[in-house]
């Protein structure tokens, strides 16, 4: 499975044939379009492509969207617009192994936002994104170049660093002439980034038609398991008190302006959720195949006694497998008696079952 992201430059219109190509070529789950310029009042049956579904942005930039996506039909990710705020360009898929953004910051902002605040409307937006699934995917023209320093620059550093992302492309993806007085001159830039928790796979095309190159992404493909048990995402407390919450207040209140309430509200309800997940972070457990005898202290012993078996494959000292033994032999006892009582309940009941 591979998700490519590629700024056309010009327009997704003039681009088709060059998108018939790279669909054709490398059969991608997904092609994420930046600078598609699509006019939703116009028709664009001229841009359809077999086998493949054409989404476009929320955000309407000078009547047009200029970020959209091909995606195949056979896949079986799912558009997710609630994680969309509609004044970012960006596009966002999920499915049960992952969540795919595609992410396109333009230069010119929509209702007439600043860049600053356009940037920071896109980072809140990509917050949201990166908390829904362990496995993320954020890719795109940022208009940020990794390359140098500048104030942009940092902010997207500083968000990918506080999410625990990489950013995963190491060489230019902008390449253009640029003239000077002391002649023609290029130059190069790396302004489409991929951000992921984990390292990647990822190529690097040169299309044509663009000064962009695009990225292909190598995603893995998980086989199915015979695996019956489930994992649940649950709240972890152990961590929580109340110093705990009045400590991580402060860190993320300074960016309250007085001026604007309804800002003011946006940034609270945005520090509620850096701050519970800061003093009360969500964790996955695994569950066990369910049993309507299966209680605490059951799970508790089992859990010891795995811990118990790990630690002997660990060192090989035989008294851990000694410990294991006779852990299991206590839980089988807890669990007969744990079986009685329930079966007791049952057959007490007034249902006939």
């Amino acid at each position: 499975m591979s998700v490519i992201f590629w700024n056309c430059a010009g327009g997704l219109v003039a681009k088709i044939d060059f998108i018939n190509y790279t669909l054709s070529a490398f059969s991608p789950e997904i092609l994420f379009v930046s600078e598609a310029e699509i006019n939703l009042n116009k028709n664009y049956d001229c841009v359809k492509v077999p086998g493949y579904k054409l989404e476009v942005s929320k955000t309407i930039s000078h009547g047009k969207a200029r970020q959209a996506a091909y995606v195949k039909n056979s896949s079986d990710v799912v558009r997710r617009p609630d994680l969309e705020n509609g004044v970012s360009e960006v596009i966002v898929f999920s499915n049960a192994r992952s969540v795919i953004c595609g992410v396109y910051r333009p230069f010119k902002n929509i209702q007439g936002t600043s860049p600053s605040q356009a940037l920071t409307n896109l980072l809140e937006c990509l917050n949201r994104v990166v908390e829904t699934h362990k496995d993320v995917i954020v890719g795109g023209d940022f208009n940020v170049n990794w390359l140098s320093q500048s104030a942009f620059k940092n902010r997207v550093e500083e968000w990918a660093e506080g999410n625990g992302l990489l950013q995963n492309v190491m060489k230019s993806t902008r390449h253009r002439t640029v003239r000077s007085r002391d002649g023609n001159s290029e130059q190069a830039s790396l302004i489409d980034l991929v951000f992921s928790k984990e390292p990647i796979k990822l190529d690097l095309h040169d299309i044509g038609c663009s000064d962009h190159l695009a990225i292909q992404v190598r995603l893995k493909t998980l086989k199915p398991k015979n695996d019956f048990s489930k994992r649940i995402v649950t709240v972890d407390w152990r961590n929580y008190s109340k110093e705990a919450v009045c400590a991580a207040w402060p860190k993320h209140l300074h960016l309250l302006d007085s001026q604007d309430d309804v800002r003011n509200l946006q940034i609270i309800n945005s520090c509620l959720v850096a701050v519970s997940n800061e003093v009360a972070p969500k964790r996955v457990v695994k569950l066990r195949s369910q049993k309507e005898f299966v209680n605490s202290k059951i799970e508790a012993v089992k859990k010891k006694r795995d811990r118990t078996f790990k630690k002997f494959k660990k060192t090989g000292d035989i008294k851990y497998k000694d410990k294991a033994r006779e852990l299991t032999k206590v839980l089988k006892k807890i669990i007969a008696k744990e079986r009685k009582r329930v079966f007791r309940a049952k057959m007490g009941s007034h249902g006939s079952k």
